[in-house]
């Protein structure tokens, strides 16, 4: 799989979003795409902005931040109501006009930690109705540590 990640620039070079774009290294055909920037909802302080293209319309999650006493941090889609932190899903509903719902059953945490090795590691839960139904482990190596790697182990599988 393949993974870039890229800033839209708007014309006075404040960067109006970040994308990732994640392809099948194999087809070259897209397996995911998120826009992510910050946003202020009325019912908490900055949070950040998740947004992801699905069929007539998006997926919009808006995350509270919050600073761990152990230097890690935690994501949180989880509010009470319209205008908090958590799930929206937006739709079309005719010609400039948009249907949104939000989703409070629908509930994620990301917790991301740095490993002793000076990579990033995050554990990413998810819950519907109060119920664990997914949790993913993600580590996140610089690619500039891949890269130096990357010789390194070539070399090792030739001699």
């Amino acid at each position: 799989m393949t993974s870039e990640v890229e800033q839209l620039v708007d014309q006075s070079g404040h960067v109006a979003f970040t994308s990732w774009l994640r392809r099948n290294l194999a087809s070259g055909l897209v397996i995911y795409s998120g826009f992510y920037s910050t946003a202020t909802p009325p019912g908490s302080g900055p949070c950040v902005k998740t947004v992801f293209p699905v069929v007539r319309g998006n997926a919009t999650v808006l995350l509270r931040p919050e600073a761990q006493t152990d230097g890690s941090l935690k994501l949180i889609s989880s509010g009470h109501r319209f205008g908090d932190p958590g799930f929206y899903r937006i739709t079309e509903a005719g010609p400039g006009r948009i249907r949104v719902w939000y989703v409070r059953p629908l509930k994620e945490v990301f917790h991301v930690y740095p490993d002793v090795d000076g990579s990033v590691r995050t554990d990413h839960f998810v819950r519907w109705l109060g119920l664990s139904v997914l949790h993913l482990h993600y580590h996140i190596t610089p690619v500039q540590e891949i890269q130096r790697a990357a010789p390194q182990a070539g070399h090792a599988n030739r001699t």
